[in-house]
């Protein structure tokens, strides 16, 4: 399994497009967690499966949604399990 480690303290160098940056940042989301600097590069540069582990809150949703949306060909006028796939499997233990 390869490692790929990139350090950044901001969106664009990790390849996300600014349209994308701009709607993070109306959102106040400004800077890159750690999970999200390792995964969205190898996302967008790869295209292929990843398995992240973090913990709950540390932007996994973000790290693998980013790279979704920016792969979507919007000019495409049907989308299939052929285009992009993604599954999410968040483990979770919650106390009350």
């Amino acid at each position: 399994m390869q490692k790929i480690y990139f350090m950044s303290n901001q969106f664009s160098d990790l390849g996300i497009n600014k349209e994308l940056q701009a709607r993070l940042k109306d959102v106040d989301i400004v800077e890159p967690t750690e999970v999200q600097k390792k995964v969205i590069p190898f996302l967008l540069q790869r295209k292929k499966d990843l398995v992240a582990l973090a913990k709950t809150g540390t932007g996994k949703t973000a790290a693998f949604g980013l790279p979704l949306l920016q792969l979507i060909n919007p000019e495409k006028n049907y989308y299939s399990s052929n285009n992009i796939s993604s599954y999410k499997r968040a483990w979770t233990t919650d106390s009350y």
